[in-house]
């Protein structure tokens, strides 16, 4: 699929502002990244379970979403993919122990690094 058409999914999308310009932005670099290689595969697939990840995120973790992924220490300005990766890392984690059972879930702030907590 090429790029002008990812990018009309994208803004057709149900995905909050913020997580539209970053993925825009992303699919747009010139270098490589996990969430641009996924973009550029199955754009719509991705973008849906996207959408249904951050839903169980919020559900999970009480938080609205449009700020889900940003109580991670996401920053859409940050196109580093490793931090994209650590804030799913995070969200993926709290979902696993929500399956589990645990409820009263919460994210730490970030800290200075920029790893998954």
């Amino acid at each position: 699929m090429v790029k002008k058409e990812i990018l009309a999914l994208i803004s057709a999308s149900r995905l909050p502002g913020d997580l539209k310009e970053y993925f825009a932005r992303a699919i747009v670099m010139k270098t490589p990244s996990g969430l641009k290689a996924a973009l550029r595969e199955a754009p719509a697939a991705f973008i849906e379970n996207f959408e249904s990840l951050l839903a169980a995120a919020c559900a999970a973790l009480g938080c609205p979403k449009g700020e889900v992924l940003f109580v991670t220490g996401f920053n859409k300005n940050d196109m580093a993919p490793e931090r994209f990766g650590a804030a799913l890392a995070e969200l993926k984690a709290a979902l696993s122990l929500a399956r589990e059972g645990f409820s009263g879930l919460s994210l730490l702030r970030q800290s200075r690094c920029t790893g998954a907590d």
